[in-house]
């Protein structure tokens, strides 16, 4: 299926379920009023205020709710990214799923995406998993499909006990980490050194080790998770690692969706090493880079830029002799958390391309690559050749 396609069908199958689009938060604000009744929509208010804090829990915000009318209701004032973040998961697990698999929807709350799931891949199990029973109850009194069920299971304190385990996990904003609300200790540079990073580690850790106990050996684990800074990040990637996941960077993207950027993950449940921070760096920073280097930089900046990049590493080279004597060198290398594509010519043209260090190898090594930025002006097709004045 398509994914303009795929997108409407989850879009139309959220709004038979009840979750509302295009609404605004003031509108929401009032039907939630008048369904939860007044006392427990201003108790509602007061979790919601003490989790800005970091005091309360999304647990404590569950136990407000009693119907699938109310969670949905609240859960419209984030549709659209609830539903980015649909597309984005059946995407990527969907070329990895094979007949008669067992899929987790870790975190389900009251089955809209494990529901959608289901009906669509029919030859597949499916199993939505939340800590909050009335959840579960409210979604099971639901029609559903005759291959989707409903577990209990609060990841955070406990392994999986349900056997056999499952060859896919989905996680759908399915944490709320407490260690988000921790200040940075910027007085210490190494991320990997600060409390921030020790306490975002040990919270982390207790989820992957525990996703691991519900996954066969090589399954795979699609997760959207709402991480708020680069050292979080590093904290839940080492924690995931220590757990006995593989994080692939290549299948990995940081999703946009409503100003927000939320780190959209897959992993393999294999045991890996520990990847490097700049590396992370370069992933977390990936869409801040390509918005500075939007384009390829030609002469005369070019240049300055290729020599103010520290430590940098060449990985391929390539040189071409044009009739006239004339020399040009493409050069790919790799400085800390970025990669280059730098061009020079004896003429003294020069142009460079610089994207995050997990795309090296989708640099091509040729002569006329900054031809296809389409900045060089017409009338001078071979800028390699000529002389400027």
């Amino acid at each position: 299926m398509k994914n303009g396609n795929r997108r409407n069908c989850i879009q139309s199958h959220f709004a038979k379920r009840g979750l509302k689009f295009a609404v605004s938060e003031e509108s929401l604000s009032r039907q939630l009023e008048k369904l939860l009744g007044e006392e427990r929509f201003e108790s509602w208010e007061e979790v919601r205020y003490k989790r800005n804090l970091g005091i309360a829990t999304i647990q404590d915000e569950y136990a407000i709710f009693q119907t699938v009318e109310e969670m949905n209701l609240v859960g419209s004032s984030q549709a659209e990214i609830a539903l980015d973040i649909a597309v984005w998961l059946c995407t990527v697990f969907d070329p990895v799923l094979q007949p008669k698999n067992k899929l987790l929807d870790l975190g389900c709350s009251v089955g809209n995406l494990a529901s959608w799931i289901a009906e669509s891949w029919p030859e597949i199990e499916v199993v939505g998993t939340d800590a909050c029973e009335h959840f579960l109850q409210a979604a099971n009194q639901k029609n559903k499909p005759k291959n989707l069920s409903f577990h209990g299971w609060n990841y955070a304190l406990s392994t999986y006990a349900k056997a056999p385990t499952a060859d896919v996990l989905i996680c759908s904003l399915g944490i709320d980490f407490s260690g988000n609300h921790i200040q940075v200790d910027l007085d210490s540079i190494n991320i990997r050194e600060r409390d921030e990073y020790k306490a975002s580690f040990e919270e982390a850790k207790g989820y992957f080790s525990n996703w691991r106990t519900a996954i066969r050996a090589g399954g795979y684990l699609f997760s959207v998770l709402r991480i708020a800074n680069l050292t979080s990040f590093v904290a839940a990637a080492d924690a995931a690692t220590a757990g006995g996941w593989s994080l692939d960077l290549t299948s990995s993207t940081k999703l946009q969706s409503q100003g927000q950027e939320l780190p959209a993950l897959a992993f393999t449940a294999v045991t890996s090493e520990q990847l490097p921070v700049d590396l992370l760096t370069a992933f977390w920073l990936q869409q801040k880079i390509s918005e500075l280097f939007d384009r390829r930089l030609i002469d005369p900046f070019a240049g300055v830029v290729y020599r103010l990049l520290s430590d940098k590493k060449e990985l391929r080279r390539s040189e071409k002799i044009y009739d006239d004597g004339n020399l040009a060198r493409t050069i790919i290398g790799q400085a800390g958390p970025f990669a280059y594509r730098f061009t020079t010519t004896t003429l003294g043209f020069e142009a460079i391309q610089i994207v995050p260090a997990i795309e090296a190898a989708s640099l091509q090594l040729n002569f006329h690559w900054f031809m296809e930025a389409e900045l060089v002006p017409q009338g001078r097709p071979d800028q390699t050749r000529k002389k400027r004045s």
